[in-house]
């Protein structure tokens, strides 16, 4: 156990979050079929997501889920939601020394990209 919480806790909340993922890209393209979107198993290498080759055509993305306790992104989304005007998105684009921007947006504003 690691600060509080178990190994197998731990392991449940990344599950969750991988089919929470998986319900919805289920939910948003209704012409795949339920093993056209799958979940990995904890611990196993490559992606978290598993997709079919027709589910990869619609859905052209790789996907990584972590299901933490704390995440100091939210902070900078937090001050996007803040700043950002009426009918527009809140975007936050974060950039350590030496690594690549990314993009932190919320889920559900991901999922109408797609």
């Amino acid at each position: 156990m690691v600060k509080g919480i178990s190994v197998a806790a731990r392991k449940q909340k990344g599950r969750l979050m991988q089919q929470q993922l998986m319900r919805l890209l289920l939910a948003k393209f209704p012409q795949l079929e339920k093993d056209d979107v799958t979940s990995r198993s904890m611990g196993a290498s490559g992606e978290d997501l598993l997709l079919s080759p027709a589910a990869r055509k619609l859905i052209p993305y790789s996907f990584e889920c972590k299901s933490l306790a704390r995440f100091v992104g939210h902070n900078y989304i937090e001050q996007a939601v803040t700043n950002t005007p009426a009918g527009s998105t809140p975007v936050a684009v974060v950039k350590a020394n030496h690594k690549k921007p990314v993009v932190i947006i919320y889920l559900e504003d991901f999922m109408e990209l797609l």
